[in-house]
């Protein structure tokens, strides 16, 4: 077909850049530690392999993405040199299961090619070729099979250096009609298939490598085989002939499940040293029970079961012999579904003595996932890759899917390659403060180490945007910490909560030490949510002590002071009035909100189950509640303020989020702006989502001169997580900033890390929406990027040079990267296709239409110079005669031209003037000719037009055979020149 344009002025191609001094809050990893970033999580296959020519092995990751649609994707992502991983550009690989990919120079021209396995539409594998920069082009010259439950496995069998294919699956959705297909490689990047004996499986694994040590490679096969497990292993003869070796394992199966990722698996690997391959494999035995079993080879001839203690029979997952500690001793990985409710991951390692546990792998067990290991950071050891589902503490049902990348740290650990630098496992409360007095700020983390017992530890600031743990001498079991010097004596002393027997108000003084304190001093009895604070109450320039103290028998409290002296000594305050709380989840702030120069305090869930918000105005300790100060509703729990001027008045406001209805679901965000000291009005246009639960954090993170807002929270109807820092535009109306490196961590604030004057944030705690531990700092960077924005109007689909993929819908195609500067930078392209598309509907006896409906049209007469038909410009169309015709059809933008059809005029006189016969007709294929005396041409076309077949027919044969097998009407047309023959029949195919 030929798309043009009709008028040059429609197409708008348009490059326009949007410089702007922008920020970045990018995760800063400590120094030799890898930080990947997956955007999109999958639950699927891996490959890896050097795409761009750097060096340094990336990653291809496909699968289905969140959603309760099934929504697949397959991402390349990039290695930084260190082990890092971030999405690349090109984007435009067919959706997948992958189970897994594999990776190799096919056609010899120094780039690394990809095949891309376990397609979406059921095809096995489809080959892309690097174009060199990490760009891939669909290769057609090999088509592999439609098959369901495929493996797929690629190695070299024949010795001659090119990768051969190896694919066995089902031919029907219920695994029937299985097949086994073998492909040789050559140097060119063919394949050619070549029969074999090899048994086919269903939903299986393959493993290749030189079992009998004899120079070339063996296959072994696991899955199943006719509705029962099997297990098979191949010795390699020579050019592609294999003999099977009778073997004593047992034989495996995948389970019988929905998820095709869950299957049983084998590996080959050496366990024992002795320089012969061993075997792994686990699966459903014929018994149906659950399996691990590991087998060493004896010489290569016959195997013995290694009795290992703690291997876990697992029905499907995968299997990996792999040293993970260092030792040269091969350990074993496994990692996979234990039955319908347990998954595990686990290794196991090898001593000269035996096989124990590894109590701290740190790997996780995700549902219905799978597996891989590469040395992505190339150091010599093996790292793990997992995908799966995870769910959520407090909502069970509330599945998630990620990717995770492990790094080996050769000790039998592994860790998450997500930026974290130290240890905030279980962490409580926080308190900043410089504790060794070098002008950078620290922290202190109170942290649950087990249940029922807590530690405390210093982070000290190394003036890089990393920090380092210094333990405290601290034993007592403590949750709330607050830090300040209360003595004078330039050391952080600690108020913490004391839950060692009863639980009491503590303080630690500080020494010369850092994390040496003294005993504490006893001050109160406190509950342990109290909701203890640090305030410089009286305004003295010393930090007191604010808490809720238990009075009365129903459970009430009532706001205390405890006053600093400025020696340390502290004593109660007398109050008048002072706030009263039924339930101690309530959200307290302490602010000046009428500019009298005297801290005020906000209140909010102070009832319980009840949505109750109330401002105390205070005058020497003695409380009044301001009347004017209301909410349109008032969370009932998990409640959550933040105070600032968010207007830009002078005046402060509240943001407040929370559970609306005590438990039950339904959250809420309102922003209460001070119009004037005393007057307050909702704002209902903040844009600020709805939130049950969460943290909120103020700071001017972009020096505009107003408050943005750090907003992490959940909200349980939608199931959906916010982490984010919403930008304020001046007004308190806020909009999101798109920071991805936020996790959704509750203890995360806002922190100048590395003192240059902007508001870096710390995350410190567990990320319940990813279920993972984070102890990270994310700088805030101020970035002159260019986030360009392309827009263009276009008849014909376009390859966009950003990506390197080709669009036929319009829509907005984007791609973002942290760059090299660690800035977050985008690239968009608005694609409008404007091309519209020509076809032709023959119908046979009474002319040509257009299928799709047009603002004109032009019929062509494809004679030797296709001419335009004076006056045919309607959408249908009747030839006088036989002949070839195309259309030209337009929007009044874009125009195309159809392919030439043939039409052939078979009216009753035409009919009544053939004087061959056809026969059968209706027929199931294949036809004759009968009469025929002398050789023709014929030509087969269908009810649209199209040719779909040309040959030549002689007296002998007298025979057509249809190459299509759709069934319909079609055009035979026998012609012959030399005497003189032009008939046309009409032939219905039937199957």
């Amino acid at each position: 077909m030929l798309r043009i344009l009709l008028c040059s002025s429609i197409v708008l191609l348009l490059g326009s850049t949007l410089h702007a001094q922008q920020r970045t809050f990018g995760k800063v990893s400590p120094s030799g530690e890898p930080l990947s970033r997956f955007a999109t999580p999958k639950v699927s296959g891996f490959g890896f392999g050097d795409f761009n020519g750097d060096g340094f092995d990336d990653a291809v990751i496909s699968g289905q993405g969140e959603g309760y649609n099934l929504t697949f994707a397959t991402t390349i992502y990039l290695n930084d040199g260190n082990g890092g991983l971030g999405e690349g550009p090109y984007q435009c690989l067919p959706d997948a299961w992958g189970r897994p990919h594999f990776t190799w120079d096919v056609d010899n021209d120094g780039d690394i090619d990809l095949l891309v396995c376990n397609l979406v539409n059921g095809v096995s594998a489809e080959l892309y070729l690097n174009d060199g920069f990490g760009y891939f082009d669909l290769d057609t010259s090999t088509t592999f099979p439609v098959l369901y439950g495929a493996t797929v496995f690629v190695e070299d069998l024949n010795g001659d250096g090119e990768k051969d294919v190896l694919i066995t699956g089902a031919q029907n959705q219920n695994g029937g009609n299985t097949v086994f297909k073998l492909y040789s490689g050559s140097a060119s990047g063919n394949f050619t298939e070549l029969t074999n004996s090899l048994t086919p499986h269903y939903r299986g694994a393959i493993d290749v490598a030189d079992f009998d040590a004899d120079g070339d490679n063996d296959i072994v096969i696991v899955g199943e085989v006719n509705g029962s497990p099997s297990l098979k292993l191949y010795l390699n003869q020579g050019n592609f002939s294999f003999s099977e070796m009778t073997h004593f394992m047992w034989p495996a199966e995948s389970p019988q499940s929905n998820n095709p990722l869950e299957r049983a698996d084998v590996k080959f690997g050496d366990v024992n040293g002795d320089a012969y391959l061993d075997l792994a494999v686990l699966g459903l035995d014929h018994n149906g029970d659950s399996r691990t079993s590991v087998y060493t080879s004896n010489f290569g001839n016959s195997f013995t079961e290694l009795s290992i203690p703690n291997l876990t029979g697992l029905e499907s997952g995968e299997i990996y012999i792999v040293e993970v500690t260092g030792d040269a001793l091969n350990d074993i990985v496994v990692r996979g579904h234990v039955d319908y409710w347990n998954d595990e991951a686990f290794a196991l390692e090898q001593t000269p003595t035996g096989w124990s546990p590894l109590p701290n792998i740190g790997l996780d067990a995700l549902e219905q996932g799978i597996s891989a290991m590469h040395d992505i950071d190339h150091d010599g050891d093996l790292d793990f890759f997992s995908s799966g589902n995870y769910r959520t503490p407090h909502v069970s049902a509330n599945a998630g899917r990620i990717t995770r990348q492990y790094m080996n740290n050769q000790d039998g650990t592994f860790s998450l390659a997500i930026g974290t630098q130290f240890d905030s496992k279980y962490a409580a409360h926080k308190s900043v403060a410089d504790f060794n007095g070098d002008g950078y700020m620290d922290f202190i983390l109170s942290k649950q180490v087990l249940p029922n017992h807590h530690s405390v530890s210093i982070y000290l600031n190394n003036q890089d945007n990393t920090f380092s743990e210094a333990t405290t001498n601290i034993s007592h079991v403590v949750d709330e910490v607050w830090a300040a010097d209360f003595n004078g004596d330039g050391y952080q002393d600690l108020v913490a909560s004391i839950r060692t027997g009863n639980d009491r108000l503590g303080v630690f003084l500080g020494t010369s030490s850092i994390g040496v304190y003294s005993n504490p001093i006893d001050y109160a009895l406190y509950d342990y949510e109290g909701d203890l604070h640090l305030e410089d109450v009286n305004l003295d320039g010393h930090m007191d002590i604010c808490y809720f103290e238990k009075v009365g028998f129903n459970n009430p409290f009532e706001l205390t002071f405890l006053l600093n002296d400025g020696s340390g000594v502290f004593s109660k305050a007398t109050t008048v009035n002072a706030p009263i709380i039924d339930r101690l989840d309530a959200e307290v702030q302490y602010a000046d909100f009428n500019l009298d120069g005297k801290l005020d305090v906000f209140v909010s869930s102070r009832l319980a189950y009840t949505g109750e918000a109330y401002l105390y105005l205070q005058d020497s300790f003695a409380f009044t509640v301001d009347t004017a100060f209301s909410f349109p509703s008032v969370p009932a729990s998990n409640a959550e303020s933040a105070i600032g001027d968010f207007d830009g008045n002078g005046l402060l406001d509240v943001v407040l989020i929370g559970d609306l209805n005590g438990g039950t679901g339904g959250g809420l965000c309102h922003v209460i702006l001070q119009d004037s000291i005393g007057y307050y009005s909702a704002h209902y246009s903040s844009n600020l989502p709805v939130l049950e639960w969460g943290t909120l954090d103020t700071a001017d993170v972009d020096l505009d001169g107003d408050l943005d807002l750090l907003h992490i929270g959940y909200f349980d109807p939608t199931r959906t997580y916010i982490r984010d820092v919403h930008i304020n535009d001046g007004t308190g109306t806020f909009s999101p900033g798109g920071f991805v490196d936020i996790e959704f961590v509750h203890n995360s604030w806002f922190m100048d890390t590395d003192n240059d004057g902007d508001q870096d944030i710390v995350q410190a705690g567990r990320d319940i929406a990813q279920s993972i531990e984070i102890g990270a700092v994310l700088e805030n960077r101020s970035c002159s990027t260019s986030n360009t924005v392309t827009q263009i109007s276009v008849c014909e689909p376009y390859e966009w040079p950003v990506t390197g993929c080709t669009y036929f819908e319009s829509g907005t195609y984007t791609y973002a990267y942290f760059n090299s500067n660690g800035c977050y930078v985008s690239e968009s392209l608005e694609f409008t296709y404007e091309g519209v598309e020509a076809e032709i509907q023959l119908h046979p006896d009474t002319g040509l239409s257009s299928i799709g409906s047009f603002d004109s049209y032009q019929w062509l007469a494809c004679d030797s110079v296709i001419t335009p038909l004076i006056g045919d410009t309607l959408r249908s169309f009747t030839p006088a005669r036989t002949g070839q015709y195309a259309l030209v059809v337009s929007n009044g933008i874009c125009s195309d031209t159809s392919e030439c059809v043939q039409f052939n005029y078979v009216g009753n006189t035409e009919y009544a003037a053939n004087q061959l016969i056809v026969s059968p007709n209706p027929t199931n294929g294949k036809i004759l000719i009968e009469g025929l005396d002398e050789e023709c041409t014929y030509e087969i076309y269908d009810i649209r037009g199209s040719l779909i077949q040309r040959g030549a027919v002689e007296p002998s044969s007298n025979s057509i055979l249809f190459v299509t097998s759709e069934v319909g009407v079609y055009i035979l047309h026998l012609s012959d020149r030399k005497s003189g023959l032009r008939e046309t029949h009409r032939v219905i195919l039937t199957r």
